[in-house]
């Protein structure tokens, strides 16, 4: 899945998100508009029964289209992992997105000592849906939000493990 669609530059907006918030994310969700971000590769891996989404930067909008193109039933599309757009920025991830995909692995991949990635808010949404299954959570950094993440308890009751590792790398 390659996604390249062009989007009209949103109002500026400043909101203050930090690791400490109690919003949810539909209530902080900004659709990124970064033409750098808007023109990074989303790639779907399906090989030997295994199906792999790696979200890149990609514009969660841009994924939704391609995902209701793909499946058009509308139905979730169960992953055996993800790996979270834009380090697990709000402006990456929507409520809508997350509605469309799931998987009981999800990657975030940063130190967050630039722009304070991944936001408590997306990770929150993530594990807060129902799922028959427990999510493990895989970072490869100690965050403010993967630190609050493993005291939080899911909205719906679904189990859910945080796993920082130690090395820097991600093995799963």
């Amino acid at each position: 899945m390659v996604c390249a669609y062009t989007r009209q530059p949103a109002p500026a907006m400043v909101k203050t998100i930090s690791a400490g918030s109690t919003k949810r994310l539909n209530e902080v969700y900004v659709p990124d508009i970064s033409p750098t971000n808007g023109s990074s590769i989303a790639t779907l891996i399906e090989s030997e029964g295994k199906r792999l989404l790696f979200l890149g930067d990609a514009w969660a909008e841009d994924v939704v289209v391609e995902l209701k193109r793909l499946h058009g039933d509308g139905r979730p599309q169960l992953f055996d992992a993800i790996k979270v757009s834009h380090h697990g920025s709000i402006h990456n991830t929507s409520v809508d997105l997350l509605s469309l995909i799931d998987a009981p692995i999800f990657l975030v991949s940063t130190n967050g000592s630039i722009h304070h990635h991944p936001d408590y808010e997306v990770l929150a949404e993530i594990v807060d849906r129902p799922a028959t299954f427990e999510r493990k959570i895989y970072f490869n950094y100690e965050t403010p939000a993967s630190t609050r993440l493993r005291a939080h308890v899911s909205r719906s009751g679904a189990k859910f493990n945080v796993d920082v590792v130690q090395d820097g790398w991600i093995h799963v």
